[in-house]
């Protein structure tokens, strides 16, 4: 719900490691900024469709086999992270 200052370092940095091909917002709050980061799929869904139904639509509109499902309000050491689970 855009409570965590730290929401758009965290998509630059994931947009930034080669291993990830799209990053897909669902955006389930009444805001209308769109979000202009390289990767980023932004959905404005303008109310709230709750986390199970945000995951959901998350999936469906995926290309990718392999994803990784986040809150808001997670964040790691992607180097480590991406390093661990692609090497």
């Amino acid at each position: 719900m855009w409570k965590c200052d730290r929401l758009k370092k965290t998509l630059v940095e994931l947009s930034n490691q080669e291993q990830v091909s799209e990053i897909i917002l669902i955006d389930n709050t009444d805001r209308t900024e769109d979000i202009n980061i390289p990767k980023v799929k932004h959905i404005l869904e303008r109310h709230n469709t709750f986390v199970n139904p945000a995951w959901n639509e998350g999936v469906e509109l995926s290309k990718n086999d392999t994803l990784l499902i986040l809150n808001d309000d997670t964040w790691f050491d992607w180097d480590v992270y991406f390093y661990r689970y692609f090497n």
